[in-house]
């Protein structure tokens, strides 16, 4: 009976936690915070970088409408300028207010056969020949997460996370005003969810089982959020060649 309630017990964890790595995450989240290298042009034709971080401070009512705070800060050598904007989301559809209006930022259920629709065509943010080219999976710091690629430049977007640039630049800047932001990081209350390169990790085009079956190869030793271990574990689960383990 012992032998029994414990591979139950097993079995149930193996299930919840493969249920919370590929749970689908909004992008607007309280304590998600996100780091930028800003590079801007001074006055006097000074290339610099200074930081940048965005972070989600609470939320309020903008005409009728429950919106996040998002709260931006540039460190510039000559001192920080704090912005803010007014941003909600639904159904994996991020918009800013502006103008008593909204403007659709992301759309996470795109994908190569529906394209970009016409509202984020005639944002404003989007350049006029931009079109999906590929949609994949990332596995990323025991999370699986839809990318979206685009034909314009190499940006590309990543649910939960934002895009290679600003948080509200889906597509870069869309001004030429001299300033270009930089993906660093992103943060979930002082955890880092994301970084820079994890935008350009392998893609996983077939979901969760061919992604398993190409990074755990037989004889490396994986625990169940995706990290490498030296050795198996003295007790718990773990993953070897693609199977599951339970040392008692």
């Amino acid at each position: 009976m012992k032998t029994l309630t414990s591979l139950i017990f097993s079995l149930l964890l193996i299930s919840i936690t493969a249920e919370k790595a590929v749970a689908k995450e909004t992008l607007l989240q309280e304590g998600k915070v996100w780091n930028y290298v800003l590079h801007y042009v001074t006055q006097d034709f000074q290339f610099m970088t200074c930081e940048s971080q965005t972070w989600i401070d609470g939320d309020t009512i903008i005409d009728g409408r429950p919106c996040y705070r998002v709260c931006t800060t540039d460190c510039y050598e000559s001192g920080a300028e704090q912005s803010v904007r007014y941003m909600y989301e639904e159904e994996g559809r991020v918009y800013q207010m502006a103008s008593h209006s909204a403007i659709i930022l992301y759309d996470f259920s795109l994908d190569e056969t529906t394209g970009l629709t016409d509202d984020i065509l005639h944002s404003g943010w989007c350049p006029e020949d931009c079109q999906v080219s590929k949609t994949d999976t990332v596995f990323v710091k025991g999370h699986y997460r839809k990318r979206i690629h685009f034909s314009w430049a190499d940006w590309c977007w990543v649910e939960g996370i934002g895009s290679t640039a600003n948080l509200n630049q889906p597509f870069g800047n869309p001004v030429s005003d001299g300033k270009r932001y930089e993906f660093v990081s992103c943060y979930m209350d002082g955890e880092c969810l994301f970084e820079k390169d994890d935008f350009y990790a392998p893609g996983v085009t077939d979901g969760i089982q061919k992604y398993e079956r190409a990074v755990h190869q037989e004889g490396e030793i994986y625990d169940l959020q995706g990290r490498r271990l030296q050795a198996a574990p003295a007790k718990g689960l773990y993953i070897r060649g693609g199977k599951k383990y339970l040392i008692r």
